[in-house]
């Protein structure tokens, strides 16, 4: 969601493309090592939206800097974005927040 609204810097991947295998295998495929990975889920609880939003934009440095590079501005679309994201992914009923996210657990060996 943040990518709709800062692009990355210039010459960077996006941090979350390590959370795929093939790009863990492009720095460490071709040394000698072994790589294990298993799909985890973790679940973001919060007592709403607001609240995660809040809590990101204050200690988090990648939304921080992001409304930091939108300024007053691109702020109010930001701030609209993130919470619309969760409500579609929300599972919680109650006006909390229950939302389930994958990553992937990689243990990169020597052989």
């Amino acid at each position: 969601m943040i990518a709709r609204h800062v692009a990355p810097p210039a010459g960077l991947r996006s941090p979350i493309q390590w959370g795929t295998e093939a790009r863990l295998a492009e720095p460490f495929g071709a040394t000698r090592t072994e790589i294990r990975s298993v799909k985890r889920t973790y679940v973001f609880r919060y007592r709403s939206a607001r609240d995660f939003l809040e809590y990101w934009r204050t200690f988090y440095g990648a939304t921080l800097n992001a409304f930091e590079f939108v300024g007053e501005t691109g702020r109010p679309a930001l701030e609209a974005d993130i919470p619309y994201l969760i409500a579609r992914m929300n599972r919680a009923t109650d006006g909390t927040m229950n939302v389930p996210t994958e990553y992937l657990e990689t243990v990169i060996t020597k052989r």
